[in-house]
């Protein structure tokens, strides 16, 4: 028990002595000499700190070795005149410290006792002093391994330091970008052109587009892993990607006669004859996927959840704004997003050409929609609200329960509540008007999710086990359903 707690000890003091003054040297960078505000990454800190952690364990923990000597004398000798200074002397034994390694001599007690006992010469200190003194008596040290403490702490200072600064400047992206614009050498160039149309719908986009549509077919999710073509009346079906496993096929868009779709980390496109099939971003998992104006603009996950757009043949990768974002959309020429800055949360707005970014409200929204004079969302609390566009701080709660998702479609919103179950899913199917007059209750399905308008019908799944999802329509009109 003893000697763990001397472990634990050892490691906290290498973190406290060690990472903790980088951390400083960061923050004063990044004010100082950056001017930024500095964003600590929990997840990098406790990762860096075990890391700094484990090598001073295993560096500096105590250990004895035994080396075989003809005459004590001569050990002294060759200790004088080293990198030591003797703190301690008696006939048979020696205690001495390190001229060297002055970083770590500050925490640890570096002390190494040094004693001859019927010719055997035992070398007892933590383990990276032991190991420089026996180099030295044996006569095996050289200059490279003399000065290797002060380049082992220049490289560790350097791996410290740099990483969140390359991250937050955007050098890693930077690299990550050469790598993404050599693989699109294999993708071709085609010539598309969205005429002004988005890609999908803001509200099949909040659902994590699971659906979409142009005036001849409706193209959807089945089952999660299959892309599926069918004409208006859901016949004459053709698979365009049928498999039984890998990752989630869904944020789908339509640009002339392709469907771009995200799988994983991946942005694919596929024809909408299935005949081609090749990926075009593969940096990780892109969110909130819309196409505009011959434009993909994407919320990148793997970047801080900084906005990012690139052309429709995943070329000219670029940052298009800096920030945090929870969620995005696009109505008309203007993107609308949600971030936090501090302790305060906002709804911004900003053109597409990168200007005139505006507040348009404090508050944190996720599946934000514009509709009228009204923008509908859900807040922090998962209440679902309605505010108006003209002045922000007229507000009302539509839904007081924790919503899942919603949908709105001819002047009804329908959505499901939150469930108990990991991950949250939908539990039953509900209508209200957009006041938040006459709920109504349509269908107790469970795990209800993906929400989709396309033609006269209300698409989501639902499944009974955890395993099977079931593709369920409501007609708009009759408010049929079709299970």
């Amino acid at each position: 028990m003893i000697k763990r707690q001397n472990l634990l000890l050892l490691a906290l003091k290498g973190i406290v002595y060690i990472y903790l003054p980088v951390i400083i040297l960061i923050f004063i960078i990044y004010n100082l000499i950056l001017g930024k505000g500095l964003i600590l990454s929990w997840d990098r800190i406790l990762i860096y700190s075990a890391i700094i952690g484990i090598w001073t364990i295993k560096n500096y923990i105590n250990e004895t070795r035994e080396l075989d000597i003809k005459n004590f004398s001569d050990v002294e000798g060759i200790i004088i005149k080293g990198r030591w200074q003797i703190v301690e002397q008696s006939e048979k034994a020696l205690s001495v410290k390190p001229k060297f390694d002055f970083l770590f001599r500050l925490f640890i007690d570096d002390t190494v006792k040094v004693k001859d006992s019927e010719g055997k010469l035992y070398v007892e200190g933590p383990r990276y002093y032991v190991n420089n003194l026996i180099r030295e008596i044996k006569g095996t040290s050289n200059i490279w391994t003399k000065k290797a403490t002060e380049i082992t702490a220049l490289v560790v200072v350097i791996l410290l330091v740099l990483p969140p600064i390359l991250d937050d400047t955007g050098a890693f992206w930077e690299i990550k970008k050469i790598r993404h614009n050599s693989h699109l050498k294999k993708v071709d160039i085609i010539d598309i052109d969205t005429d002004n149309v988005l890609g999908n719908s803001v509200a099949n986009t909040n659902n994590y587009g699971f659906a979409v549509e142009n005036e001849e077919y409706i193209i959807y999710v089945e089952e999660n892993f299959n892309l599926v073509r069918a004409d208006k009346n859901f016949e004459n079906k053709k698979y365009l990607i049928e498999k039984s496993g890998g990752s989630n096929i869904m944020r789908l868009n339509l640009a002339e006669d392709w469907i771009y779709y995200s799988s994983g980390q991946t942005l694919n496109r596929i024809s909408i004859d299935g005949n081609k099939d090749e990926t075009i971003y593969k940096l990780g998992y892109p969110i909130n996927i819309y196409i505009k104006d011959n434009w993909i603009y994407f919320i990148n996950l793997s970047d801080n959840s900084n906005i990012y757009k690139m052309d429709l043949n995943g070329r000219n990768l670029n940052r298009f704004l800096e920030v945090n974002s929870s969620y995005m959309a696009i109505y008309d020429h203007r993107l609308i997003f949600s971030h936090r800055q501090g302790e305060n949360a906002y709804v911004e707005s900003i053109g597409l050409d990168g200007s005139d970014r505006k507040i348009e409200f404090e508050d944190i929204a996720v599946d934000l929609v514009k509709l009228g004079d009204y923008y509908y969302y859900i807040g922090e609390d998962y209440r679902l609200y309605r505010r108006d566009a003209e002045d922000s701080l007229d507000m009302q709660i539509l839904v007081d329960d924790k919503v899942s998702s919603y949908i709105i479609a001819n002047d009804k919103i329908y959505y499901s509540l939150q469930s108990d179950d990991v991950g949250y899913p939908g539990e039953g199917v509900y209508s209200v008007g957009l006041d938040g007059s006459g709920v109504t209750l349509l269908t107790s399905m469970t795990k209800v999710g993906g929400f989709a308008k396309v033609g006269d019908w209300i698409l989501f799944h639902s499944s009974d086990n955890e395993s099977e999802l079931k593709l369920n329509r409501i007609h708009l009109m009759s408010g049929d359903m079709d299970i």
